[in-house]
């Protein structure tokens, strides 16, 4: 291979890389830290709010399922601080409608994930 190749080929991969761990970015903020590696936004919506967390860390051997475990308990555990902290009941949360996105960075050994999941406060 050429230099000029070897450049190339180095250019491409510099700038695929951060790709392989992004994931979607849910909310806008303003985001609030929960712990070292996780924080929060909620969003107030008409009837409720809306709660994304993100959580990341490094893991020596990837454990996706782990850290989408803890991202669902994050969120979940959040919408029910929050609802608490503003003195207001919250409907059963519906487990089905909590979006979880999981995402590996294998060359820095990070592994993320995104959760969200509206809320609504009870009558």
């Amino acid at each position: 291979m050429t230099r000029l190749g070897r450049r190339a080929s180095l250019l491409v991969a510099f700038y695929l890389l951060p790709g392989c761990a992004t994931l979607p970015t849910y909310s806008q903020g303003p985001w609030m830290d929960l712990d070292k590696d996780t924080r929060y936004a909620v969003e107030d919506r008409a009837g409720g709010f809306l709660v994304t967390v993100e959580h990341t860390r490094f893991q020596l051997i990837p454990e996706q399922g782990v850290v989408a475990a803890t991202c669902r308990s994050a969120v979940t555990s959040t919408a029910h601080a929050v609802a608490e902290k503003r003195g207001r009941p919250l409907r059963a949360i519906n487990e089905q409608r909590v979006m979880i996105s999981t995402a590996r960075n294998p060359w820095a050994g990070i592994t993320s994930c995104t959760a969200q999941v509206p809320v609504e406060y009870a009558p």
